[in-house]
């Protein structure tokens, strides 16, 4: 039986008994390779860790805030949008009745 340990091997028995600061920074390390599009497996196979998780939810929740918060401004856009056109209608029916009664008032003074 071989006893040598290939390079996969030895990278995860190394990783496994890394303190967790270290352990911690190789992890940061990928997600850091990552980010900035250079991704690396995980050869280690060492499941994610709480600091991973957590990482992930908040990126994940702030794909969904940055999305719900595009959405708002866009309603709101949409609703300012169809209130103005509405304030303006009223404004414009309002107008040609003020006209229309100022007309009506200058025929009534001409009787």
């Amino acid at each position: 039986m071989d006893d040598t340990l290939t390079e996969r091997e030895l990278e995860e028995y190394n990783l496994e008994r890394m303190a967790p600061q270290d352990r911690r920074e190789v992890w940061e390390q990928e997600h850091l390779n990552e980010l900035q599009g250079n991704p690396a497996p995980r050869p280690h196979g060492l499941p994610l860790d709480d600091t991973e998780r957590y990482a992930k939810f908040l990126q994940d929740q702030l794909r969904r805030d940055q999305h719900d918060q595009t959405m708002r401004v866009y309603d709101m856009e949409t609703n300012d949008n169809v209130e103005h056109a509405e304030q303006y209608r009223r404004s414009q029916e309002l107008l040609r009745q003020n006209e229309e009664w100022e007309d009506l008032a200058f025929r009534h003074r001409q009787i």
